[in-house]
């Protein structure tokens, strides 16, 4: 957390848990999402690429939109070991 690091002082925000993610198929072109402004992160060698760190399945559902009409199958997953 931020304020182990000390990059903010104890007590000041919020912690945010946003479990959710979109993991997307292995052999996406991330920079092709990146140029249309959808950020792609992959965690680790052997993950799926995902987007988005949502609270909610319906705040995912518009990231969801945009990659389906981008003709990206995106499915949706909780991040167990990230969450705080």
């Amino acid at each position: 957390m931020l304020w182990d690091h000390k990059v903010v002082p104890k007590g000041r925000g919020d912690v945010l848990r946003a479990p959710y993610s979109l993991a997307l198929p292995a052999d996406v072109n991330a920079d092709t999402l990146r140029r249309r402004g959808i950020s792609v992160v992959r965690v680790g060698k052997n993950t799926a690429p995902l987007v988005g760190a949502f609270e909610s399945p319906e705040q995912a559902s518009l990231m969801q939109a945009q990659l389906t009409r981008a003709g990206i199958h995106a499915t949706l997953i909780t991040r167990v070991e990230t969450t705080p």
